[in-house]
């Protein structure tokens, strides 16, 4: 009897779990075969009605338009079964033991990779395992049926790590690959050797920190990381808990609680709060350094990685493209980090407008009387954990601002004017 699994999705799990994460008691599956196809299972010729164990059943595609399930899960009560969106969670199986791929000597990161995968692998290799020059990107180059869901979320990872002519893997193919000029094919897998030394980093070498594979499991207020398979599925991170596969390098488990960004918008690593504080935030950013490859020193303003001088006035009235490094606002309170959630919670519901009655700049994600900016494009400059200065991210008339580091609330900060 196998009581862990030996691959990332547990297709060939047949041990006898029948809780979930959060110990639900697992349904049985019989019942469930409008929706999931039981001849998928390794025992499927002992599924009887009372056979209620984890397993990976596939799923047809319209049913979880947005998710991959990435590991062994079960139904559980709660919802109709005749609804589209069934109550499902993952169960914590873990792997049996795995080995450790170590390359050869003098293979050091970032020229070389640390997973099978090679999200993180952002070396200078731009030549396939065939011999094939890689070349730059170009959407006529595709077919139409290549613009599927997958492609999409590959190129999505351009906005932290651009392919350019190297060998990359965005997330979703094997391993690293690159574009080639060629009649018979479009793209080439890339001979990227293992690392060495297995110990991934913990840095990350991209401002938005989609390569980090490190093992920081805390916030930056130093929140413990809920497991990720505990923390999806859920409602309203469709597309997030649906990126587990694609997102994440290495591979997921129920002991995998790392900082990760699956969500190469956001301004980083960062992870579900696995807390039963009352006021502890759903999730935060983790507290994960940038090092450029190109200079080691401590940069306060950096954008698209490159440090740049900040520009201490803004050149109109609301300043939205201002890069000070004023930290205090009018009232002489200090600056909350940006990526921070204590005291407020600013990453799901961040402005509380009800002080000035003035309405949110959108209407997107607009709960009550808060607005949510959770996206790197907001900001003049990347987000990183020091970074606590006075922004305009929602274009606000009268000006930069920022969260209060002492209490409730925020505050316009005195910017001059160029």
């Amino acid at each position: 009897m196998i009581h862990c699994k030996l691959t990332e999705q547990g297709e060939e799990y047949i041990g006898r779990r029948n809780v979930t994460f959060s110990d639900q008691p697992c349904l049985p599956w019989r019942g469930f075969e409008a929706s999931v196809t039981i001849s998928s299972f390794p025992d499927s010729d002992d599924v009887d009605a009372q056979h209620n164990f984890c397993r990976n059943a596939r799923v047809p595609a319209m049913m979880t338009p947005n998710a991959k399930l990435v590991a062994p899960w079960c139904y559980i009560e709660g919802e109709n079964r005749e609804q589209v969106e069934h109550p499902m969670q993952y169960c914590n199986v873990n792997f049996c033991e795995r080995r450790v791929q170590v390359g050869a000597a003098g293979h050091v990161y970032p020229e070389c990779r640390l997973s099978e995968k090679g999200t993180e692998y952002v070396g200078s290799q731009k030549v396939t395992e065939t011999g094939k020059t890689c070349t730059q990107s170009d959407e006529e180059t595709f077919s139409p049926e290549d613009f599927t869901y997958e492609f999409f979320v590959k190129y999505a990872f351009y906005y932290s790590i651009p392919m350019y002519s190297y060998c990359r893997n965005s997330m979703h193919y094997d391993r690293p690959w690159c574009f080639v000029s060629d009649s018979n094919a479009s793209w080439e897998y890339c001979d990227i050797p293992f690392c060495h030394d297995p110990n991934p980093p913990e840095f990350k070498l991209s401002p938005r920190g989609v390569e980090y594979v490190g093992r920081m499991n805390v916030t930056i207020s130093g929140y413990p990381c809920k497991p990720w398979l505990k923390a999806c599925p859920r409602r309203g991170l469709e597309d997030v808990c649906g990126r587990l596969s694609l997102g994440l390098s290495d591979e997921v488990d129920g002991n995998h609680r790392f900082c990760r960004n699956l969500k190469p918008g956001y301004h980083g690593p960062w992870c579900f709060i696995d807390s039963e504080e009352k006021e502890a935030p759903d999730w935060e950013y983790c507290d994960v350094p940038f090092r450029s490859p190109m200079d080691g020193e401590r940069c306060d303003i950096r954008v698209n990685g490159d440090c740049v001088r900040p520009q201490e006035c803004k050149k109109d009235k609301k300043g939205k493209d201002y890069i000070g490094t004023k930290n205090v606002t009018k009232k002489g309170f200090p600056c909350q980090l940006w990526l921070s959630n204590y005291p407020n919670d600013q990453l799901i519901t961040v402005l509380d407008y009800e002080e000035n009655n003035r309405l949110p700049w959108y209407n997107m994600e607009w709960t009550g009387s808060s607005l949510t900016y959770k996206y790197a494009s907001y900001f003049p400059d990347d987000l990183h954990p020091q970074h606590n200065f006075c922004r305009n991210p929602n274009e606000d008339e009268e000006g930069p601002w920022c969260l209060n580091a002492a209490g409730r609330g925020r505050d316009f900060c005195d910017i001059p004017q160029c």
